[in-house]
């Protein structure tokens, strides 16, 4: 089931975001000096809006979230990945912002849903200094108004989650036994019709992590205190740096990892790894388990 509704009616601020990502990159700007050096860096307290996405016949579980400094992640899967990230412009954001005010999404009521079966769940929150509201809805049960809002934010989704892919792969694939060392191969793959260019931050590209399954739901948040990751000591340029990928073009990362944690201990037991790109756009692969012994 698509889960973007279609409108005969359409403002013009709805068509200022009714762009593909291929089409029209200048949705997203990776210029806001502004925007945090990592994912996890003051995000969370400066989200303005945020969508859940729940239900499907396949399930769902899916989450947007853009700040107020324009940065958007979206997690294909809040307990699995794969997570995406970019920056939209200035204009774009207030563009978007303006379209809760014009849509009258404050004075909505906090639900709306119908008796239908096999359709998605839609809870939106937008918070902005003292100003907040939340409704939850079902695309059926939605006014107009809150199906164009919803309309516009699952095309932010695909722009954002269209320009890359992300793949890692671990060898061997699921025991490290003593004495071997595992070799973690990363993937960054432009997967749009246009070149992409990456901007990145500082001279790190890329990171692997290995974190423990307790948090292996929530992944972004292990990642912040890992048990190992490659980048832990490493010293790194902070002059900013662009790779541009052009249509289908790849880049791979690879480390050999011991099984070791960030002080040389060995980790016995399941332990899961991914890997980041830290670019805007940037992205984290799916997480693989693997056991150490």
């Amino acid at each position: 089931m698509n889960r973007v509704v279609a409108f005969a009616r359409r403002t013009p601020l709805i068509l200022l975001f009714a762009l593909t990502a291929c089409e029209h990159p200048g949705i997203f700007s990776s210029e806001n000096l502004d925007a945090p050096a990592r994912w996890d860096e003051n995000f969370q307290q400066n989200v303005i809006i945020d969508m859940n996405i729940t239900g499907g016949f396949a399930g769902v579980n899916e989450r947007l979230q853009i700040a107020d400094n324009g940065v958007v992640v979206y997690r294909r899967d809040p307990r699995f990945g794969g997570i995406y990230r970019d920056l939209l412009t200035a204009d774009r954001l207030a563009n978007l912002k303006a379209l809760f005010y014009e849509n009258d999404f404050f004075s909505l009521k906090p639900a709306y849903v119908s008796d239908w079966v096999d359709v998605f769940y839609y809870d939106i929150r937008y918070q902005e200094g003292k100003l907040q509201h939340r409704v939850s809805a079902d695309v059926q049960a939605a006014p107009g108004g809150l199906r164009e809002i919803i309309e516009v934010l699952n095309e932010v989704i695909g722009q954002v989650s269209s320009k890359l892919d992300f793949s890692l792969r671990v060898i061997p694939p699921d025991t490290l036994r003593p004495g071997q060392s595992a070799e973690l191969i990363f993937e960054v793959r432009n997967t749009s019709r246009e070149s992409l260019t990456l901007r990145f931050r500082s001279g790190q590209k890329y990171d692997f992590y290995a974190v423990p399954p307790t948090t292996a739901n929530a992944i972004e948040q292990a990642m912040s205190q890992p048990l190992w990751n490659w980048a832990n000591g490493l010293l790194f340029t902070q002059a900013l740096e662009n790779k541009t990928l052009g249509p289908n073009d790849a880049m791979s990362f690879s480390v050999q990892w011991d099984g070791t944690d960030n002080s040389g201990n060995r980790l016995i037991g399941e332990v899961w790894l991914t890997a980041e790109l830290t670019s805007f756009p940037g992205g984290i692969a799916r997480p693989m388990r693997i056991i150490v012994q």
